[in-house]
């Protein structure tokens, strides 16, 4: 009988130290774990700053260009806008979260209406044109309009790269179309 205790001995201890063994490795996991979570969220927090800084960055670039700069998600809805954008609209009002082909109602040469996001959807690349106008405040002018898609590498599916909307820049050149024009009747 004093064998068989010794036995139960036995096997009380390496239980044990099996028990113990297995707390010790479940608590060097758990600081593991704890440990890289802080790491992640450190990492996270700077590259969000990152990307605020950047956002910044890209902001004061566009709100101090002269053209009015307007960039839309794919749907047509203004995102990002400057204070020329404003200026040329006539307006002090705030834009963002309206469509744009509300904002700005443009027409071509021969006054058919030129809605603006299908034909920029169309677009593969940067386009230029400047036989658009739109009527602000009442009066006409002509307008210089270059739009462009922003395409993005989707990295978690197979496509090569999607629409993610559209930046486009207007300048006003009724001046110069009327001196171009004024030009030609003289020659």
């Amino acid at each position: 009988s004093d064998m068989m205790l010794h036995m139960d001995d036995t096997q009380y201890m390496i239980q044990s130290g099996l028990f113990s063994l297995g707390a010790l490795v479940v608590g060097f996991v758990c600081g593991t774990v704890v440990a890289s979570q802080e790491i992640d969220r450190l990492e996270l927090a700077r590259n969000q700053a990152e990307k605020i800084l950047q956002r910044d960055r890209i902001l004061t670039i566009v709100n101090n260009l002269a053209d009015a700069v307007i960039s839309t998600d794919k749907d047509g809805v203004i995102r990002v806008y400057n204070a020329a954008c404003l200026s040329l609209l006539d307006t002090n009002r705030d834009i963002n979260g309206l469509h744009i082909d509300k904002i700005l109602r443009l027409t071509d040469d021969d006054n058919k209406p030129f809605k603006m996001i299908p034909n920029f959807a169309l677009a593969r690349g940067v386009v230029s044109r400047e036989d658009l106008r739109a009527t602000i405040s009442g009066e006409t002018i002509r307008l210089s309009v270059i739009y462009s898609p922003i395409r993005s590498n989707d990295s978690s599916s197979n496509q090569e790269s999607h629409n993610d909307g559209f930046v486009i820049i207007l300048r006003d050149i009724t001046k110069q179309k009327t001196l171009e024009d004024e030009k030609d009747e003289f020659i």
